[in-house]
C-alpha cells in the first residue's frame, strides 16, 4: 500500500474512529439549539410579513373608503343634476305654454296686427321643443351615468367588504403569529438553558458536525476507488492541516481519542 493509500487511510478512519462523538449529546444539543434559532427567525419573519401585509391591507382599505365616498358624491351630484333638469323643463314647458297663448292670441287678433305675434310664438315653440329634446338627450346620459354608477358602487362595495374580512383574518393570523413567534422565543430560551449551549457555538458545533459528516461521506467514497493516490495529493493541502488538527485536539482533550 503506497503512502498516500495509507494517509487517505488513516484520516478517512480518524474521521470514523470520532464518528460517535457527532452523535453525542453537545452535537445533539446543538443541532437543537440551531434547529430552534432557526424557527424562531422564522417566526420573526413571517410576524413582520404579516404586519407588512396588514400595513398593505390598511393603506387599500383607505383607499377603497375614498373610493366610496367619490361615488356617493357622484350619487348626490347626479340627483342635483337630475333636479336641475326637472326645474329646466318645468320652466321650459311654461315658456312653451305662452308661447302658444301668444300665437293663439296673435291669430285671434289676425294680420296684420297678430301676424308678428304669431311668428315670434313659432320661433319661441321651435327653440323650446329643440331644448327639451337636448334634455331629454341629456336625461338618457344621466340614466345611462346612473346604472354604470351602480355597478361601481356594488364593485367598490365589495371590495371594500374583501378587504374589511382580509383585515379580519390578518389580524387572527398576526395575533396566532404573535403566539407562535413567544412560544417559539420561550422554547429557545428552555432549550438554551436545558443544553446550557450557546447560540453562537451550537451553531458552528452545528455546522462542524455537518461537514464533518459530507467529509466521512466523501472520502469513505474515495477510499473505495481504484485510484486514490492522485486524489490524495491533489487533496493533501487541505487534508494534512485537518488531519493534524484532529490528532492534537483528540490527544489534548482527555476525552478524546486516544
Amino acid at each position: 500500500m503506497s503512502r498516500a493509500s495509507r494517509f487517505l487511510d488513516a484520516l478517512r478512519e480518524t474521521l470514523k474512529d470520532n464518528a460517535p462523538m457527532m452523535r453525542s449529546t453537545s452535537v445533539d444539543d446543538a443541532l437543537l439549539v440551531r434547529a430552534v434559532s432557526k424557527a424562531e427567525q422564522a417566526a420573526e419573519s413571517a410576524l413582520g410579513a404579516s404586519q407588512a401585509a396588514g400595513a398593505a391591507s390598511a393603506q387599500q382599505r383607505g383607499t377603497l373608503d375614498a373610493a366610496v365616498d367619490a361615488v356617493r358624491q357622484l350619487f348626490t351630484r347626479a340627483r342635483e343634476a337630475r333636479s336641475s333638469l326637472a326645474l329646466s323643463r318645468e320652466s321650459l314647458e311654461q315658456i312653451r305654454l305662452v308661447a302658444l297663448n301668444a300665437g293663439l292670441e296673435g291669430a285671434r287678433l289676425g294680420d296684420p296686427t297678430g301676424k308678428p305675434l304669431v311668428l315670434v310664438a313659432d320661433d319661441v315653440r321651435n327653440h323650446v321643443t329643440r331644448v327639451l329634446a337636448a334634455l331629454d338627450a341629456h336625461t338618457g346620459v344621466l340614466d345611462q351615468m346612473d346604472r354604470e354608477r351602480d355597478k361601481l358602487r356594488e364593485q367598490v362595495e365589495g371590495a371594500q367588504a374583501r378587504s374589511a374580512d382580509l383585515a379580519r383574518e390578518l389580524l387572527q393570523v398576526q395575533a396566532a403569529q404573535r403566539d407562535v413567534s413567544s412560544a417559539m422565543s420561550d422554547v429557545s430560551s428552555r432549550v438554551k438553558q436545558v443544553t446550557e449551549t450557546d447560540p453562537e457555538t451550537a451553531a458552528l458545533l452545528a455546522d462542524a458536525s455537518d461537514h464533518a459528516r459530507a467529509l466521512l461521506g466523501a472520502l469513505t467514497k474515495l477510499a473505495e476507488g481504484p485510484r486514490r493516490s492522485p486524489v490524495l495529493r491533489a487533496l493533501s493541502p487541505s487534508l494534512g492541516p485537518l488531519a493534524k488538527l484532529l490528532r492534537e485536539q483528540y490527544r489534548g482533550d482527555p476525552d478524546g481519542a486516544p
